[in-house]
């Protein structure tokens, strides 16, 4: 979610820098964009980008979200993707 927000942020001439937490790129984006809309659902995930990265000093990770939510949103992610890749390269063809 965050390379895909920082894409489009970019796109739009939007310097994302470092940040990785989503919310805060959300905000990025002009008040009249639709991809912040379409990408909240994901906000959640915001905790995993740096767990396994940066543990905390009592080494906590986030628990694993239910293997049914896990699907839902990675088939979801699958049509965002889809999306934001016709969005920023046009639309392609299939052989």
């Amino acid at each position: 979610m965050e390379k895909i927000t920082k894409a489009l942020l970019l796109a739009r001439g939007i310097e994302a820098g470092i940040e990785y937490r989503l919310e805060e790129l959300f905000k990025r984006f002009p008040s009249n964009d639709e991809w912040p809309a379409r990408l909240l659902p994901f906000v959640g995930y915001s905790a995993y980008a740096t767990a396994f990265r940066y543990p905390t000093p009592g080494g906590r990770i986030p628990a694993d979200p239910p293997a049914d939510t896990l699907r839902r949103d990675t088939s979801s992610l699958r049509d965002l993707i889809a999306m934001a890749r016709e969005q920023l390269l046009g639309p392609t063809t299939s052989p």
